[in-house]
């Protein structure tokens, strides 16, 4: 919670500061805040420990949870934002059964995104939109060492970590009620380098403007 009240304040406070000094110099620039939660599924990369003769690198179909916190400006049909995102992620616990292995990772990352509103209305708008940034990111393994791999058929975990570049790309709808507070709901897909993990799901999210 305090990572996302910090987060808030940082994203908020300039963005605000810079909408509200070009507003006041006769610009129509308009600062919002969004909040955006999603749900989504992909593949991930499973390296091989370096304790293990002959293991293979193994992809994982995973399943996530995304939590978005941005705060931006909007300029006729053009939105600029800077956000926090965070994510965790785990693959199929079926996946035990076929592969002897299960990996969950976690990351946290700040982006900054673009949008373009390619039909707009007053109360109506689809869009598409683009961003990049920086993640940090940290993936636990829980891996059964087969004997055939020289192994004493027992659970073992294997951890890493990393700082890598993070892209997105998005699409979606958004229904504005009462001028101010708009309602998203849109399509998503995020790549982050290092970690290797490509997710693609739908989000569910909300924005008002100042």
């Amino acid at each position: 919670m305090k990572k996302i009240i910090l987060a808030f304040a940082l994203l908020v406070l300039p963005v605000t500061a810079f909408a509200v000094s070009f507003k006041a110099a006769g610009y129509d620039w308009r600062p919002y805040i969004t909040m955006d939660i999603a749900a989504a599924g992909g593949i991930v990369e499973v390296p091989p420990p370096d304790n293990i003769p002959g293991w293979e690198l193994r992809n994982a179909t995973a399943i996530g949870a995304l939590f978005n916190l941005g705060a931006g400006i909007k300029h006729n049909r053009v939105r600029t934002e800077l956000s926090y995102f965070t994510r965790a992620s785990m693959n199929f616990p079926v996946s035990w059964i076929f592969t002897g292995t299960v990996s969950a990772s976690a990351e946290q990352a700040g982006m900054i995104n673009f949008y373009f509103d390619y039909v707009s209305t007053r109360v109506f708008a689809m869009y598409i939109g683009a961003g990049g940034g920086l993640s940090s990111w940290n993936q636990s393994t829980a891996y059964l060492w087969e004997s055939s791999h020289g192994g004493d058929g027992k659970k073992h975990t294997y951890e890493r970590e990393g700082l890598d570049f993070i892209y997105g790309l998005y699409s979606g709808i958004s229904f504005t009620v009462k001028n101010r507070v708009s309602f998203d709901l849109g399509f998503i897909y995020y790549h982050t380098n290092g970690l290797n993990i490509n997710s693609f799901g739908g989000k569910l999210g909300t924005r008002y403007t100042f």
